[in-house]
């Protein structure tokens, strides 16, 4: 048995595998299809998943800037200027 769990922590830190929940380029994959094909509120869903899990800077820094794009998209300037902002910040 601790055998088993020490193998799947060694393979998740290695190689980035999740062993509970789905892998983030699962996600990074959904949210690439989402806006492919313009379905906006889908896709801030998404980045506001990936924003509230732990993920890495880069990754967190990614779906505020999408987000701020799709506000942008969307004609809502001062609310895709928060995004860019938080973005920045983070």
């Amino acid at each position: 048995m601790f055998f088993k769990a020490a193998l799947l922590l060694f393979l998740s830190l290695t190689f980035k595998i999740s062993v509970c929940g789905d892998m983030p380029e699962e996600t990074f994959s959904n949210l690439k299809s989402s806006l492919d094909a313009k379905q906006y509120d889908e896709a801030m869903g998404l980045c506001e998943k990936i924003v509230g899990e732990k993920r890495t800077q880069e990754e967190i820094w990614y779906a505020k800037y999408t987000m701020g794009n799709i506000q942008h998209f969307r004609g809502d300037w001062d609310r895709a200027l928060q995004y860019y902002l938080d973005a920045y910040e983070s």
